[in-house]
């Protein structure tokens, strides 16, 4: 099996398992305190580029992940909008935009046009998110399973696109992987300022 062949399937497994822990955590917990809507929408037009980018090139380790995150996500999206996070306003600021931006880039530029798209909105996903984590202290509803997860798919989706000599794979992944492993970072950080203070909370008096 040739290095390429292991780092795609490897890619693949991760990309597919790395939304399930929020969206597993969205569905069990009412609290979803530090959740970006705006990231959480722009993960879902981005792993649907990247699966109408797979499609196009026929590249059967791209479609798969992505197809499985557009799932993964979708279950995210649907808790956040049934505890009214995600309104008329976020959805229309990210959703209206990526079509029409997408379906001009294909129309025009062809294939290399969804890959500039895919590659614009990878590198943009996680920075609202970002911004969330590392200005709000309440951010117990962000999995940091996760995002550890993500810092593991870009580096693996990095080094894949290295091997198969394909630009398009490798720029985004080269802002996402230190960006996604900061936000796995600080929120695991969070969890264990709050155990303690938790344990005095909860302690007879």
């Amino acid at each position: 099996m040739s290095p390429a062949s292991i780092l795609g399937m490897t890619a693949v497994v991760l990309s597919i398992l790395f939304a399930w822990p929020q969206a597993w955590k969205s569905l069990r917990t009412a609290d979803l305190a530090g959740i970006s809507s705006v990231s959480t929408l722009l993960v879902f037009a981005t792993s649907s580029t990247w699966f109408a980018y797979g499609l196009i090139v026929d590249d059967l380790a791209l479609t798969v992940a992505n197809a499985v995150t557009v799932v993964a996500v979708s279950v995210t999206l649907a808790a956040l909008a049934r505890r009214h996070r995600v309104g008329s306003r976020q959805v229309m600021s990210v959703v209206p935009p990526w079509l029409a931006v997408t379906v001009a880039a294909m129309a025009f530029t062809g294939v290399t046009g969804v890959g500039v798209v895919g590659i614009a909105l990878a590198v943009s996903m996680v920075v609202p998110q970002a911004f969330r984590v590392f200005r709000h202290s309440r951010i117990e509803g962000v999995s940091t399973a996760t995002y550890a997860l993500l810092a593991a798919v870009g580096a693996t989706w990095l080094a894949y696109g290295f091997v198969v000599g394909d630009p398009i794979i490798v720029m985004p992944n080269l802002f996402m992987t230190p960006l996604a492993a900061a936000i796995a970072i600080r929120t695991a950080a969070s969890r264990r300022r709050i155990r303690p203070d938790a344990a005095v909370v909860h302690s007879p008096a």
